[in-house]
């Protein structure tokens, strides 16, 4: 990564806390895992993702697994990781091989994220001008009536891969995502698909089974969906699915949200062998792996609170 870039990925934390940030990941202590403590409202999450992004454009890295505890956290993290990285690329120069719309998924279980596609009758995404409230309300509720997100989700990037138009957002669509819609509209065998996409034909025969059904070939264009992302985020417990496993063995960088509230086991699932990894968390259980490496004498990078229009910032190594 070129020193522009880590700037570029610093600019992304409160100027108070870009220094101590950038001197905390230059310890050799570190050997590639750093711990980032803090309480709530402390801006850990901020730099959180700020380390997501230097993995992420990172040369020997360039795509990242990121949990957390729970469903809400991950929509959260997912949700404010991909608009600031997407404030990030688009000062990046016209020709840069990164600046396209950051492609960072929440992910869902496979069979969810099937049904919820061929639900979904019409087309989801929006203008430009509404890119950021995509799917919200309403709208996301007409096909998937539960707490869980819909944008970001598999489901959401396919929509948007097979129908949005490219000049509908401020930044071009991920040349990966690209590619799979001019694999859609060529290859012969998603001709169902295709009419169901283009409003043509209802999909009656969800239930159908096989390997040519309509639902393999929809759960086919979603498991490369997954496997197209930049970022995938999950609770642990959804990175043991068989598409986001595969996706996981491609990644070197892991972000662990809130790690104070995931035990050990929790981790094995997501922070494979070789992998880089950033963490946060307030409380620390001692079972959790925030906690060990924290009685371990790890490295930590301690943040101070923020109160009544002035932030003040304590740094200290611990």
């Amino acid at each position: 990564m070129t020193q522009d870039t880590r700037d570029s990925c610093l600019e992304l934390v409160e100027p108070a806390r870009r220094y101590s940030l950038a001197k905390y990941l230059d310890n050799p202590r570190l050997g590639g895992v750093a711990v980032i403590l803090g309480c709530a409202g402390s801006g850990k999450t901020d730099m959180l993702c700020a380390v997501a992004a230097m993995f992420l454009f990172s040369q020997d890295n360039g795509r990242v697994y990121a949990a957390a505890p729970t469903n809400t956290r991950v929509s959260s993290f997912a949700k404010r990781c991909h608009d600031m990285v997407s404030r990030m690329v688009q000062k990046f120069p016209v020709n840069h091989s990164r600046r396209y719309l950051p492609f960072i998924l929440r992910g869902y279980p496979l069979e969810e994220e099937t049904t919820a596609f061929v639900n979904f009758s019409h087309c989801p995404w929006v203008p430009q001008t509404k890119w950021d409230i995509v799917a919200s309300g309403e709208e996301r509720q007409k096909y998937r009536p539960t707490s869980r997100e819909y944008r970001l989700s598999p489901a959401f990037w396919l929509w948007v891969a097979l129908k949005m138009p490219r000049d509908d957002t401020v930044l071009p669509l991920c040349p990966r995502l690209v590619a799979i819609r001019e694999s859609f509209h060529s290859d012969p065998n998603y001709k169902v698909v295709r009419d169901y996409v283009d409003n043509k034909t209802p999909l009656s025969s969800i239930n159908d089974t096989g390997p040519g059904s309509t639902t393999t070939l929809v759960a086919g264009l979603l498991g490369r969906v997954i496997l197209a992302a930049d970022m995938v985020c999950t609770t642990p417990h959804d990175a043991r699915g068989k598409d986001y496993a595969a996706f996981n063995k491609t990644t070197k960088g892991v972000v662990l949200d809130e790690a104070g509230a995931m035990a050990r086991a929790d981790v094995f699932p997501v922070w494979t062998e070789g992998c880089r990894c950033v963490m946060t968390g307030n409380e620390m259980h001692e079972a959790s792996i925030l906690g060990r490496l924290k009685q371990g004498g790890w490295p930590c990078l301690v943040i101070g609170s923020e109160y009544s229009g002035a932030r003040s910032l304590v740094n200290s190594w611990q």
